[in-house]
């Protein structure tokens, strides 16, 4: 599955888009954070797009 986090200026957050879900955080480090949980994992992995 393709997930990409994209900051957005209004309102200002990070937007993690997995799929058709799309989800709203206020830090990066917290979308991260959600996709290591989803994956079951706590390893620094970087399979995330910019």
């Amino acid at each position: 599955m393709n997930i990409e986090i994209d900051y957005i200026d209004s309102p200002p957050c990070y937007v993690l888009t997995m799929g058709e879900l799309t989800l709203m955080f206020e830090t990066r480090d917290e979308a991260e954070e959600f996709i290591r949980f989803l994956r079951g994992s706590d390893d620094e992995e970087k399979n995330v797009k910019d």
